[in-house]
Parts: C-alpha cells; structure tokens; sequence
C-alpha cells in the first residue's frame, strides 16, 4: 500500500509502525501523483481542506476542485483500474434539513459555505474524468474518523472527549 503525503503537512509519526510505502507529493502537481499512482491498481482520493472561514487566497479550491482533479487525471493517465473520490455530504444542499438527504438532493449555490460549494465543484471535475474514460466511484461521507486520526478533526476531537464522559461513564 502506498500513501500519498504532501510534503508541508506531512508528519511521519502519523504513519510510524503502519506497512505503508510513503510518497511525498502534492494533489495541485499533477506529475507527483502521476509518481504516485504508478502501478496501482486502486486509488482512494481523500485529500480536502476543510474550511468555515471562506477560500483562503484560493487555496481551498485549489485543494477541493482542481485536486480532485488532478488525482482522476493522473489515475486515468496511469492506468488505475478503479478510482474511489471520497468527497462529503457537504456536496449537497442539507436544506430542507427535515427531509432525508440523498444523491437527488440539489448542490451547494452561491449562499452556501466556500468548501460546501469546493466539495460540488470537485465531484463536478472527477465526473468530467469519468466521462472521459476513468472507471471510478464517488461517495459523500457525513465524516471521516478512525483509530488512527492522529491530528484529530472536530469530529475526533468531540468523539475522545466523549470517550469518558464528565461523570466518568462511557
């Protein structure tokens, strides 16, 4: 297994004892993941930058939208058999929030928060891809989390506080 690490974020003890092959690159660099994805089979797209404030100088868009990309451009030039694009519900409009929120629901307009509206404009560019010839799968998680979320998000963050609670249940 290979994982992809972009080279100022990259902390190794957030990999240490795993049996990963680590690749320094970066989803805006088209030939770093071309390298990356050399002779793989299956490519797991995570990578995204979270953001409640805005669009950073750009940055968000350049991470959400022209990343993902990047990353089905360079499966599809590599030959990978299968491309998964993990993006976020936030792809959808979460309004009306007393309704069931599924693939028909709309998508993020103007109003919506920068990275809902990235995270559309993403799926948005993996589907051009596709149409060109890339065999991949897009799916819309409410979080990602896990027992080696090593820089905790939000989400991590609450659920460890969570783990003993202020009367010391569980």
């Amino acid at each position: 297994m290979r994982v992809l690490a972009h080279a100022s974020t990259h902390s190794p003890a957030a990999l240490a004892g795993l049996d990963v092959e680590t690749v320094v690159g970066d989803v805006r660099d088209l030939d770093s993941l071309r390298a990356a994805f050399r002779g793989a089979e299956l490519v797991f797209h995570l990578a995204a930058l979270i953001s409640i404030d805005g669009d950073r100088q750009g940055i968000v868009h350049r991470i959400n939208v022209d990343g993902a990309r990047n990353s089905a451009l360079a499966s599809r030039a590599e030959g990978v058999r299968r491309h998964v694009h993990v993006s976020s519900i936030h792809a959808f409009d979460h309004h009306p929030t007393d309704e069931p929120l599924d693939e028909a629901r709309g998508r993020p307009g103007p109003r919506h928060p920068a990275y809902d509206r990235s995270k559309a404009a993403g799926e948005a560019a993996v589907r051009e891809v596709i149409a060109e010839g890339l065999d991949a799968v897009i799916v819309n998680p409410s979080g990602v989390v896990g027992p080696l979320d090593f820089v905790p998000s939000r989400v991590g963050e609450m659920l460890l506080q969570r783990r003993v609670s202020p009367r010391g249940s569980t």
